[in-house]
């Protein structure tokens, strides 16, 4: 009510997702949905009289004759439940996507051909994005965030869980003796996700897309509020020997030469995925 909000794009937790990159036989879209249609369960561990499924074209290769699709599936009750919420609070659903889609857009230059790891340190859940030539190629996550690591130090400390959360903002991942036992602390919640990292940086997998062409993680990009932490960037640059930066959610969106968002850098890190669901999508018209 206050924004007079009427309309949103929405995006669906990673878990509730399936993402598949598939190559097909150049063709039009109507021909390549027909034939996804009929080989869905093929594909998706889901029924397909149950799932809602969509598909975007990321790439043509005419010299191969290949298209590389990229399938999103969801459940349909997943997708009933989203949309009563949002009708009974007097706002329609303009489309669905999984939140890794919207994260990529907003965070991914366009038409990047390079693998990159996004890391999203969130409130609970950290996700694991892994980009490949423009598309979504891997996801997973961790049950463990910037709240996670609060209540640790509150409780460990015998700090109130505002103090733990201001001194946690203030000092992070501290070199200083004085708060060596909040550093220890804070490193030996983050492993889980560090572990998730080393697991993504040193598997070289293959997509039949590229058909088996192997391909690794070139740099990581960390976004999400629990990124904000200081230090973290420097202490996991010591632990992988790929670049590691924080994200420009804006980078896709707008100029810094002719606007100035009203907030702030680091509060932007927590707002990627909405950047990216208010961005337009590219599509590629085969029809060309």
């Amino acid at each position: 009510k206050k924004y007079g909000l009427s309309f949103a794009r929405i995006s669906i937790p990673e878990e509730e997702t399936y993402l598949l990159e598939i190559p097909f036989p150049l063709a039009p879209l109507e021909v390549l949905r027909k034939t996804a249609e009929t080989q869905f369960e093929e594909y998706v561990p889901m029924k397909r009289a149950e799932s809602i499924f969509d598909l975007d074209v990321i790439g043509v290769s005419k010299k191969q004759a290949i298209v590389r699709v990229q399938m999103s599936a969801v459940s349909e009750a997943i997708v009933q439940t989203y949309e009563t919420v949002f009708q009974h609070a007097g706002i329609t659903p303009v489309s669905f996507e999984a939140e890794s889609q919207a994260l990529m857009r907003a965070i991914i230059q366009r038409r990047e051909s390079g693998t990159t790891l996004i890391v999203d340190i969130g409130k609970k859940e950290t996700t694991f994005v892994v980009v490949h030539s423009g598309s979504v190629w891997i996801t997973s996550s961790v049950d463990v965030g910037g709240e996670t690591i609060t209540q640790a130090l509150s409780k460990e400390l015998s700090l109130s869980f505002e103090k733990a959360e201001n001194d946690k903002r203030l000092y992070g991942v501290s070199l200083s003796p004085q708060h060596k036992d909040m550093t220890e602390i804070i490193l030996q919640h983050l492993k889980p996700i560090e572990e998730k990292m080393r697991q993504h940086i040193s598997y070289q997998g293959d997509t039949q897309a590229l058909q088996d062409k192997k391909i690794s993680i070139e740099r990581v990009i960390m976004c999400g509020g629990g990124s904000n932490l200081p230090g973290l960037t420097g202490y996991l640059r010591g632990n992988f020997l790929i670049p590691i930066t924080l994200a420009n959610p804006w980078t896709n969106s707008i100029s810094f030469d002719e606007y100035i968002p009203s907030i702030s850098f680091g509060e932007s890190l927590r707002y990627a995925p909405a950047i990216g669901l208010a961005m337009q999508t590219d599509k590629i018209d085969l029809r060309e």
